[in-house]
């Protein structure tokens, strides 16, 4: 049983499907408590393109909010409790970050929301949470 579980949420086929997972865990009594969190990610780009990184990160801001609510409202509908958090950064150090500073027992998030390409050049999100994460770390390949 998970006292605490944090689930990461990016709107992917992957992502919905770890949602799933979590509902179904908790609605049989093995989660306790689900915190949604969603990464606005920072790009990170030399100095001269600090306006575009600025202006990217606040376009990403309200889609990441906007998964996480209607997330929220599909899991509450099927009456559990969800707290949800939105933050900006690097998706992979926020992730556990977040997990260590609130004492999560779990991390769970869905294989990869990046294309292939984009997976390959920037790495991906879930293998930095489990090469860095301080808790045990629950990925759902769709």
């Amino acid at each position: 049983m998970f006292k605490k579980v944090l689930v990461a949420v990016d709107g992917s086929d992957s992502s919905q499907g770890a949602i799933k997972l979590v509902k179904n865990l908790a609605q049989s009594g093995m989660v306790e408590a689900i915190t949604l969190i969603s990464v606005a990610p920072s790009p990170s780009l030399p100095l001269q393109a600090m306006d575009f990184m600025v202006s990217e990160s606040n376009r990403f801001e309200p889609l990441s909010q906007m998964v996480v609510d209607n997330t929220r409202a599909s899991l509450e509908s099927a009456g559990l409790k969800v707290d949800t958090v939105v933050v900006s950064g690097d998706p992979g150090v926020k992730i556990c970050k977040y997990a260590e500073e609130h004492q999560f027992d779990l991390i769970l998030m869905g294989s990869r929301g990046l294309s292939t390409v984009k997976g390959m050049v920037l790495g991906s999100v879930s293998h930095k949470v489990l090469q860095t994460a301080h808790c045990p770390v629950l990925i759902y390949r769709a």
